[in-house]
């Protein structure tokens, strides 16, 4: 294992646009947040997000509302569609509002629109209604709609009175919904320990660590063995550190992301309980990290435009030259 490390250090480094500098810090600044998720005032915005080629964000981003042990709000903020209604509903539940209809109404007034997703946002968990989801847009022809409404989206998690655990798809489309990130109390970044994911996760850890962000801590939380150890996958990526991982359990996985069928099943249910007992340790270890941030460190604006290289320019498409149009692959 040791003879290989050299050579997997070399094949990413090749691949890399850009060189990172290492964080030096377990986080790179900590913020607002968590102090302020457990010590009252509002809740933490946890954005989860991938560098391409769909590791698992959505069904990671499930697992973890699934287990999260206060009240909270899954938001499906991909640009490219949500993909929790066909996908693990089936298609089979009814549902009134999305993220498009939160955003017509926060244009108009911010309360109504608060009012309007904590009584009809979708619940997980039936008449309990701890756990909630704002599916995502229907169409991704919606995201071009709503593309300059992200600030007022934002605005909306940030009072909703629960944590909120924001899915945003991959880092790399034009859309990327930078408000959601510039808001976030925490970004996880979901990838599987490979040279190709590494490679793409370069570009989009140094787009994260500058700006409005670079207060924002940092994590990855990697789906998969692989042959190269977490350690190794955190110091090629600039020391950012490792959440976890989260094993490849195949079954558990479709039952979350393609719907009812397995559901009942005794595999799928062993699997299961292993994805929901690991994404729900990790989930509170990501609370206590936040909570041990310092109170102190500046809040940055919702909203605010972001670097010209962020969204369509190159640290966010490996491969084009800079203002070359690029297409994101779904997380």
């Amino acid at each position: 294992m040791r003879r290989d490390r050299p050579r997997f250090l070399r094949a990413v480094a090749a691949l890399l646009p850009v060189r990172l500098a290492p964080t030096g810090r377990p986080f790179s600044g900590g913020r607002r947040a968590a102090a302020v998720l457990l010590r009252g005032g509002r809740m933490a915005l946890i954005a989860v997000t991938s560098p391409g080629g769909a590791p698992g964000v959505t069904t990671v981003c499930l697992a973890a509302a699934f287990t999260w042990p206060d009240p909270v709000l899954l938001a499906e903020c991909d640009p490219s569609g949500g993909g929790v209604l066909p996908g693990y509903f089936a298609g089979q539940q009814p549902y009134r509002i999305g993220v498009a209809e939160v955003a017509m109404t926060a244009a108009r007034d911010l309360e109504a629109a608060r009012v309007q997703l904590a009584e009809d946002a979708v619940p997980l968990d039936g008449d309990a209604r701890r756990r909630l989801l704002l599916p995502g847009v229907a169409d991704p022809r919606q995201a071009l709609q709503i593309k300059g409404s992200w600030p007022q989206i934002a605005q909306v998690l940030t009072t909703a009175g629960r944590d909120v655990i924001a899915d945003v798809g991959a880092l790399g489309v034009e859309s990327v919904p930078y408000a959601i990130l510039t808001a976030a109390d925490a970004v996880v970044l979901v990838l599987r320990p490979t040279v190709r994911f590494v490679a793409m996760a370069g570009p989009r850890i140094e787009a994260l660590s500058r700006g409005a962000l670079a207060a924002t801590p940092r994590f990855l939380l990697l789906i998969g063995e692989g042959p190269y150890p977490a350690a190794e996958v955190s110091r090629t990526l600039g020391g950012t550190p490792i959440l976890g991982t989260v094993p490849m359990l195949p079954k558990a996985a479709h039952i979350l992301s393609d719907g009812v069928a397995g559901r009942t099943r005794w595999a799928g249910r062993l699997q299961m309980s292993s994805l929901l007992r690991t994404v729900g340790n990790l989930g509170a270890q990501l609370r206590e990290r936040l909570e041990a941030a310092p109170e102190e460190q500046p809040v940055a604006a919702v909203g605010v435009v972001p670097p010209a290289s962020f969204g369509a320019g190159p640290d966010l498409h490996p491969g084009p030259a800079a203002g070359a149009d690029s297409g994101g692959g779904r997380a």
